[in-house]
């Protein structure tokens, strides 16, 4: 199960359907770090995506 969830979460349909939401969006992989972001949460926070995901939470809103 968790070999799926690791493919879909970067697959490129994905990753169109999340930047295409004009709204926020945004998971958490465990109560502190980040899993997937969308371009309108990192243009939020001012940062790209890359920058984000797999990251502590902490170190972007404290």
């Amino acid at each position: 199960m968790t070999e799926v969830f690791q493919q879909s979460h970067n697959s490129p349909e994905l990753n169109f359907l999340l930047n295409s939401i004009k709204t926020q969006v945004w998971y958490l992989k465990d109560p502190e770090t980040y899993g997937k972001v969308n371009q309108a949460h990192a243009d939020f926070l001012g940062l790209k995506i890359e920058e984000i995901e797999d990251k502590n939470i902490s170190n972007f809103l404290d």
